[in-house]
């Protein structure tokens, strides 16, 4: 069985979300994020990201991998 990890971590400075694996959320984690908590898909994922959405209710949600993208694109020009 393959151990997949997931993450939410928690931009104040920018007021976003990013969910997703724990590799690239750990690459974010150098240009943004305060805040980081890390899963297995044995642990309730969904229902942490919930928890957290309702903490923060004016937050923008979005996946880690597409934010991913901007950033290496940024960086390469």
């Amino acid at each position: 069985m393959m151990n997949i990890s997931l993450a939410i971590m928690t931009d104040h400075n920018n007021r976003c979300i990013f969910y997703g694996e724990i590799a690239i959320i750990t690459q974010l984690e150098q240009y943004f994020g305060q805040e980081t908590r890390r899963f297995t898909l044995d642990q309730d994922f969904v229902k942490e990201l919930q928890i957290v959405v309702e903490e923060h209710p004016d937050y923008t949600i979005r996946r880690a991998q597409e934010v991913f993208a901007k950033v290496l694109a940024t960086n390469r020009k």
